[in-house]
């Protein structure tokens, strides 16, 4: 008699391009390193209902966030945001010519970058525009 046990635990779902780009980039340098900006954020276009106060209005885009309760901070100390003067309450619109919107986020546009790629950061502070250049880390 044969008996089986499933062994079930919650998946994080990860678009397949994530991979194929890492993939790639390990053939291409033969590295595994992802590149890094070291921001804590949240996705305006995947979160309906927040406050304008929050969004400045907005209903795409990267905002910058600490959260106080496990204590991350929006901006990593020694990060390239930091270095590139980014900070809590900014929210991030376009990273070089490419708008984030609901279809295209964040973390979308700088998976398509390698570290130590200098990107122009175009930000949304206290309602001005500002852009601002970032160098992106590595992860490993």
């Amino acid at each position: 008699e044969s008996t089986s046990t499933t062994n079930t635990s919650p998946a994080t779902a990860v678009p397949i391009n994530f991979w194929r780009d890492a993939f790639l980039g390990i053939l291409k340098t033969e590295k595994t390193g992802r590149p890094y900006l070291g921001i804590h954020y949240l996705d305006l276009g995947n979160s309906p209902g927040i406050d304008d106060a929050w969004s400045q209005g907005r209903t795409a885009g990267a905002l910058i966030l600490s959260d106080k309760n496990s204590k991350i901070s929006g901006v990593a100390k020694n990060s390239p945001a930091e270095a590139a003067g980014l900070r809590d309450g900014d929210i991030i619109i376009k990273i070089d010519n490419e708008n984030l919107s609901q279809k295209i986020d964040l973390a979308e546009i700088v998976s398509q970058h390698s570290p130590a790629d200098k990107i122009q950061i175009t930000i949304l502070r206290n309602g001005e525009e500002k852009i601002v250049e970032a160098t992106l880390g590595e992860k490993l």
